[in-house]
């Protein structure tokens, strides 16, 4: 090889390598405008769920036979998550309850209700639904993780709460509440 083909050559390599650094800066300022302009939308969302299901009824023989059988009048805090849902955001769901209730496992007016179960973990006392087998309402649809309050009373959800995974402080608190406002 000669001196004017390693030069030749070592100047396409710079290119290369400035040409990548440029895609780089640009994709990184790209992802950071496109974070900050999307966290609205997730808190709007997390805003709307827990208020439009506020208060409704749950239609699931499976669900209420499961309530009833816990023979539990107050209410309970509920985990519904999908073997679909994202891993990572289950996880840290996981996480803050085991925070909250080192044994929520054991604890009954905990609940985790789970469906399309075969490609995640699920816990001894989890309500496992079958495929079509649903509590009758939409945000249970996108099969995004979240948290409702139960009454078995009068048999409605409460305080719906779309955690976000990047925010487990939201989540924290929200935890916290609920244990403090109903002695769970």
């Amino acid at each position: 090889m000669t001196s004017r083909q390693a030069s030749f050559a070592i100047l396409i390599l710079i290119t290369i390598l400035a040409l990548e650094l440029v895609e780089l800066v640009a994709v990184k300022r790209y992802q950071k405008s496109e974070d900050q302009s999307f966290l609205p939308m997730v808190y709007e969302n997390q805003i709307y769920q827990g208020v439009s299901t506020d208060g409704l009824n749950v239609y699931s023989p499976t669900f209420h036979s499961f309530v009833f059988s816990r023979k539990e009048s107050r209410p309970i805090l509920v985990f519904r998550y999908s073997g679909l849902s994202c891993r990572g955001c289950v996880q840290t769901c996981i996480n803050a309850l085991r925070r909250q209730w080192p044994d929520f496992e054991k604890e009954r007016r905990i609940m985790l209700v789970v469906s399309e179960s075969s490609a995640i973990q699920s816990f001894p006392e989890s309500l496992l639904l079958g495929d079509h087998d649903r509590l009758g309402y939409d945000l249970e649809e996108t099969r995004v993780p979240h948290f409702f309050v139960f009454d078995p009373v009068e048999q409605i959800i409460l305080h719906t709460f779309v955690p976000d995974q990047t925010d487990t402080n939201a989540l924290r608190i929200y935890l916290e509440t609920i244990s403090n406002r109903y002695g769970i």
